[in-house]
């Protein structure tokens, strides 16, 4: 990466463009990044033309609107020109991976219910806590309502 940054600085800060292709590739290339995993460590990469030049990224992104932040429109693709937008938190909340438990809901509850593994069990398997455990295994077991149950026991009582 080259250390200039093309004008992209005034009073010493750089832009917010600038920082946005910065932290992409700090993302994508740097297994010290904290995000790294998320990213390079998944496979996500830079395209070259961005990799290699900020003015490539500007010229392809252009101003970062106010309010948004670079995204990838599919989550599971490269930084490049045909997969990035500036979009904004709310748009960006709906473009995440799954919760990469819940991709195992199937499996967790046949566990259980298999009596393979009880929720403790399940919980150091997949590396989540025994009460989302419970909650996942409980999800969509309503109790009955009043008027169920009350038929329920009239039934039994006749």
């Amino acid at each position: 990466m080259r250390a200039t940054t093309h004008g992209q600085t005034a009073g010493g800060q750089t832009s917010r463009e600038y920082r946005s292709w910065r932290d992409m590739i700090q993302r994508c290339t740097n297994p010290k990044n904290k995000r790294w995993q998320s990213y390079g460590g998944r496979g996500i990469s830079v395209c070259s033309r961005w990799l290699e030049s900020f003015e490539a990224f500007y010229a392809d992104m252009g101003p970062r609107p106010e309010g948004k932040t670079l995204d990838r429109r599919n989550v599971n693709g490269n930084y490049e020109p045909d997969n990035c937008r500036w979009a904004t938190d709310a748009e960006q909340a709906q473009n995440k991976r799954p919760h990469p438990v819940r991709q195992h809901d199937d499996e967790i509850r046949a566990l259980y219910a298999s009596g393979a593994l009880n929720q403790y069990g399940l919980a150091d398997r997949f590396n989540v806590s025994q009460s989302f455990i419970s909650e996942l295994i409980n999800e969509g077991r309503k109790k009955p309502s009043v008027s169920v149950r009350l038929k329920e026991s009239q039934e039994r009582i006749a």
